[in-house]
């Protein structure tokens, strides 16, 4: 019976330091893992998440490859405007975009656009 005790609790610490570590992951992943990008917006739209709408980019580079990013507020950079840098955003014209994060799709994270610059050339 002790045995099976201790693998119980063996598991329970296991899924409680898994659980942990993607809590704090979660809050911090929007900070790391600087990028500028240029690319071409190919679609634009807003994806609702429970009871909160995220605004989602599609951005297609140079290589043919492409790859959806969120545009939300990020505290740490002082950026409340995603829903004007949203408006701005236009299909079919090419923007330098700053991101930070990770995608994991396991999570469905979306790395984030910090700023959007557009590209005149």
């Amino acid at each position: 019976m002790d045995e099976d005790m201790f693998k119980i609790g063996c598991f329970a610490l296991i899924v409680l330091v898994v659980v942990v570590f993607i809590g704090v992951f979660s809050i911090f992943e929007s900070y790391v893992n600087p990028e500028t990008i240029q690319g071409t917006v190919v679609d634009s739209y807003i994806k609702r998440y429970g009871e909160s709408d995220y605004f989602h980019v599609v951005v297609q580079f140079d290589n043919g490859s492409k790859e959806i990013f969120q545009n939300r507020d990020a505290l740490w950079f002082g950026k409340f405007n995603s829903a004007d840098v949203q408006q701005t955003i236009e299909i079919g014209k090419r923007y330098e975009f700053d991101i930070r994060g990770t995608r994991w799709p396991l999570m469905s994270w979306f790395r984030n656009i910090v700023e959007v610059h557009p590209i005149t050339k």
